[in-house]
């Protein structure tokens, strides 16, 4: 990913190309660049020294699908049309998470105390058009009532 911005602009039909760095841009508006980028696009931006935050707030990813699983460790993956991204961090995954978009979320493995908590906060702004769980226990009925109460946009719910 070049540091350098890129803009076009027309004027009396003459297409110039003006050419400035990214850093000089507030950051409010390199946020709304990087919201509209995709995972691929955001690791290599993140890798640029203090642009990793940016990213890290930039919320608003849209993904192909979202898991989590319980079985063995609670794990957190995401993946989009080209990258995939695993063992998402718990400390950083309501920010990453938020406005966010995707599919399908995929629920598995028994739930406790805990793992209820982390999904209900991990996924507490991200929209998504079928959910997918495997109903274990109570835990499980909770997040599923949880997830159903207020949230628009679901069209379908697969519980295995």
């Amino acid at each position: 990913f070049s540091k350098m911005f890129t803009n076009q602009f027309n004027e009396d039909n003459d297409m110039d190309l003006v050419t400035f760095p990214f850093d000089c841009l507030p950051n409010e508006l390199k946020t709304h660049v990087i919201q509209h980028m995709t995972l691929k696009e955001r690791e290599n931006i993140g890798s640029i020294g203090n642009l990793h935050e940016l990213v890290q707030i930039a919320g608003f990813n849209r993904f192909l699908s979202v898991n989590f699983n319980s079985t063995n460790q609670p794990v957190i993956s995401a993946c989009d049309e080209t990258t995939e991204l695993n063992e998402i961090q718990d400390n950083e995954c309501y920010q990453f998470f938020k406005h966010s978009t995707t599919s399908v979320l995929t629920i598995k493995g028994n739930m406790n105390d805990e793992s209820e908590r982390n999904i209900k906060s991990a996924f507490k702004s991200l929209s998504f058009n079928e959910l997918e769980i495997t109903f274990t226990n109570d835990y499980s009925g909770r997040i599923i009532s949880e997830f159903l109460r207020g949230r628009k946009g679901i069209e379908e719910v697969k519980i295995h």
